[in-house]
């Protein structure tokens, strides 16, 4: 049984890695080996579904499997490892590691010293330097310096940086933010939950816990030496400041 399984388990991920390729407009190939676009075994129009290694950059049209290599390039659709210094799609799906990663979005892990997706991050960001997303769906987690970036956030931004060097930044999350060491900043709206040596929050909906906590608009908790809340008739308190938030008219 343990046998078959197996047997049954590799005959299955070959199915789902090949079974793409015949939906693909074009040519496709299961191994591929580049050193710079053009000089690479197949064109660059072609897909692989296998394996490609990129002595340099190698370039294609959709990848599935495993792309590894110095810079790894894929025009439309990667699904699966890609491992390499850059590594750059428009649409990935699966484990990204890399230097660099940039994609227009991705489901899965992006991991390396800058992680960046200009649209879509569902899933987890990991990175050293900066983590960047227009949406993230997940968890953004740094390690470093600079931080974390993103417009919106339903999940998390986690920064254990290099004291008063990391930041957590977006413009409206549901979650949490912390930089024990850091900042965080909300433009917008944030419910959930800031950690950080300073917090700030247009609209702070849930608790704040720092030496500084700032917000415009308060409904919740603020914990720290320095607690603000602009709407308040008393704004500034120490130690804690409660508002159950504007009163209904």
């Amino acid at each position: 049984m343990p046998g078959f399984t197996l047997r049954t388990s590799i005959i299955i991920c070959l199915i789902l890695m090949v079974f793409p390729c015949s939906a693909v407009a074009g040519k496709w190939t299961p191994f591929q080996a580049a050193i710079w676009p053009p000089v690479q075994l197949f064109h660059e129009a072609a897909s692989v579904c296998g394996l490609r290694l990129n002595l340099g950059q190698g370039r294609n049209e959709n990848v599935w499997g495993i792309d590894a290599g110095v810079i790894n390039t894929v025009a439309n659709r990667q699904r699966g490892l890609q491992a390499g210094l850059l590594n750059q799609s428009e649409d990935a799906v699966g484990v990204s590691l890399g230097m660099a990663n940039y994609t227009k979005q991705v489901k899965g892990l992006q991991a390396g010293l800058l992680n960046a997706a200009r649209d879509h991050a569902a899933g987890l960001q990991a990175g050293i330097i900066l983590n960047h997303s227009d949406y993230v769906r997940g968890m953004q987690v740094h390690a470093g310096i600079l931080g974390n970036i993103a417009d919106q956030v339903a999940g998390g931004q986690v920064g254990l940086s290099i004291p008063l060097l990391g930041f957590n930044f977006a413009q409206n999350i549901s979650g949490i933010q912390a930089a024990p060491l850091g900042f965080n900043h909300v433009e917008n709206t944030a419910q959930g939950f800031q950690l950080a040596l300073y917090n700030s929050a247009k609209q702070m909906r849930g608790i704040q816990i720092g030496l500084v906590n700032f917000s415009g608009d308060l409904s919740g908790i603020q914990i720290g030496l320095f607690n603000k809340v602009e709407r308040k008739w008393l704004p500034i308190l120490p130690f804690i400041n409660m508002d159950a938030g504007p009163s209904e008219q």
